[in-house]
């Protein structure tokens, strides 16, 4: 007959009960673990959602304010008293435009930019008689532009272009641009009235500031055949506050 001694069944029931808490705490954990990548999971779909509807809540306001107030500037430029004042509603409709569509977008690299920015300067001077001829020597970087940058070269083009209409009597403008490493050199010029960039101004002031907040340079000189020109440096991939 077998015999178990008390130790041994000590032994066994010890044993037994070891096993037993092992399971009832690797259930715990499993079970813990469980609710923690499900908690985990309604909060990235949380999230997500909360995401979505701030996106969607973004597009609406936009769409509103470009529709509507778009619409009354269109009937204020149309009824504008005068040329330049019919211009100056332009320029506000463009950086409406320019908010909405950069607000929206993802942004581009340097050649998409350069690409809207003649499109709209070509569109401009047009519109108030001034031919626009545009050269310009790039690399191929598909590195996308900061926000910053895209909005401060967006206004300078708009500065320049909207001091030449005010002061030079021109009936022509010149761009030339090149990207060298890690600079994008810019002269914009026109052939109008000797000088009439030199005198200090809103429009001078206001570009000094962008440039200086892109750790550029802008420098003014009266062009060799007449007009002005406006010579800019701009660095293309720096770190610039938002």
């Amino acid at each position: 007959m077998l015999t178990v001694s008390l130790p041994e069944i000590l032994i066994v029931a010890l044993a037994l009960a070891l096993i037993s808490a092992g399971f009832w705490i690797w259930r715990r954990e499993a079970t813990h673990k469980a609710r923690q990548a499900d908690l985990e999971q309604q909060l990235s779909w949380q999230r997500q959602e909360t995401e979505r509807i701030a996106r969607a809540t973004q597009d609406a306001l936009l769409t509103d304010l470009h529709d509507d107030l778009g619409a009354s500037l269109l009937t204020l430029i149309y009824a504008a008293p005068t040329p330049e004042f019919a211009d100056r509603l332009r320029a506000v409709l463009q950086d409406l435009r320019d908010i909405v569509t950069r607000a929206r977008a993802t942004p581009g690299n340097l050649e998409d930019t350069l690409s809207q920015i003649e499109a709209e300067a070509r569109e401009r001077l047009g519109l108030a008689g001034l031919d626009l001829d545009w050269q310009q020597s790039l690399v191929n970087d598909p590195r996308p532009l900061g926000k910053p940058l895209l909005f401060h070269l967006f206004r300078l083009f708009r500065e320049a272009i909207s001091n030449t209409l005010k002061h030079a009597e021109a009936s022509s403008m010149h761009v030339r641009l090149n990207a060298t490493g890690e600079t994008l050199h810019i002269e914009i010029r026109d052939n109008g009235r000797a000088g009439s960039g030199q005198n200090p101004g809103q429009g001078k002031s206001n570009m000094r500031s962008r440039t200086d907040h892109l750790h550029g340079s802008v420098t003014w000189r009266a062009a060799t055949q007449g007009g002005t020109k406006v010579l800019l440096a701009i660095p293309l991939h720096g770190e610039l506050p938002t």
